[in-house]
């Protein structure tokens, strides 16, 4: 795809991790959060933000905005799967803090 495949308008879903509002994550809003509201987490050393796309793709490239409110940093990966049985890894910034 040439454009934004993780949205609710093309049937995409979040179906792991922790929001006050479902889908947070994927309604394009990148200017409009706070401690409140606006944004997708999880628990460090469980869990996970898992978002399920309408079909497959063959992706090119991902954007993640990062919690940017206060000083912390992160460490991430980024997995993919056609089936939530077999995963592979196809980023790994889990030595780079962000």
């Amino acid at each position: 795809p040439t454009e934004n495949v993780a949205t609710v308008a093309d049937c995409a879903s979040v179906i792991e991790g922790v929001s006050r509002s479902r889908n947070a994550l994927l309604n394009g809003d990148t200017k409009n959060y706070d401690w409140d509201s606006g944004y997708t987490c999880h628990q460090l050393g469980s869990g996970a933000i898992v978002v399920q796309l309408a079909q497959p793709y063959m992706i090119g490239s991902i954007q993640l905005l990062l919690w940017d409110c206060d000083d912390r940093s992160y460490s991430y990966y980024v997995e993919v799967s056609t089936n939530q049985q077999q995963w592979t890894m196809v980023a790994d910034r889990t030595k780079v803090s962000c």
